[in-house]
């Protein structure tokens, strides 16, 4: 019988290992992965990564999952339709899914870590009165901010749209063991109640924006750049 895994817990851009602490390939349009990042420009980003997560955590709190200590062993970025412009423009538009935007595992055949993730991470999609997690994968093994096609097929995913290198899957929360009633039980309480729009928040988009861009709204464009 394989070992327990811990229950994952919420994170900050302080708990991630490096080069992800660094790397703000899915948080802005422009960002990009951590091994790509000067040194002379690391400090900024990582602060610009911060921001970004302390500014998004205040409406969707957790983004960030993680498995393990002060070594994390797994770690999971989300958040809803709309929140990563770089999930757009790798084709995961689903107004529905929320955004497995990346699954960051210490060993790259830990899928019992991953399947921890994934299952909280659909319990935080029930919450929000999603239907789906949505994710992009690569083909053959993980590239940088992006897991293996093979991995996530085998928590459940199933490929939307087959890319080159990369392929768009998706996983229907009611699907996952163990979380199946508390997804159903959210979608009911959502069946009953009225649409209300939300304000969206004032975040940047991009590394070189204003603090004042909008928010991109699910379905919509990202804000101006200055």
């Amino acid at each position: 019988m394989p070992p327990m895994v811990p229950r994952p817990r919420p994170l900050t851009p302080a708990d991630l290992p490096e080069p992800c602490r660094s790397c703000t390939y899915w948080e802005f349009e422009d960002g990009r992965r951590g091994p790509e990042v000067p040194e002379a420009e690391a400090e900024h980003t990582r602060q610009a990564k911060a921001d970004w997560w302390h500014a998004a955590a205040q409406r969707w709190h957790p983004i960030g999952l993680g498995v393990g200590g002060e070594r994390l062993t797994a770690w999971a970025l989300l958040g809803p339709p709309g929140a990563f412009p770089r999930a757009r423009a790798l084709g995961v538009s689903a107004p529905d899914a929320a955004v497995l935007a990346h699954l960051w595992l210490a060993e790259d055949d830990d899928v019992e870590a991953a399947g921890a993730l994934v299952r909280a991470a659909a319990v935080r999609a029930a919450a929000w009165h999603l239907r789906a997690l949505e994710a992009v994968a690569a083909h053959g093994r993980a590239e940088p901010c992006h897991p293996r096609l093979t991995l996530l097929a085998s928590l459940g995913f199933r490929p939307v749209r087959l890319g080159v290198r990369r392929t768009v899957l998706r996983l229907d929360l009611r699907q996952l063991p163990g979380v199946r009633e508390r997804v159903l039980g959210v979608l009911r309480e959502t069946a009953r109640r009225v649409a209300r729009p939300g304000e969206a928040p004032t975040l940047p988009t991009s590394r070189t924006a204003r603090p004042g861009d909008p928010w991109p709204r699910p379905g919509g464009t990202a804000g101006a750049r200055g």
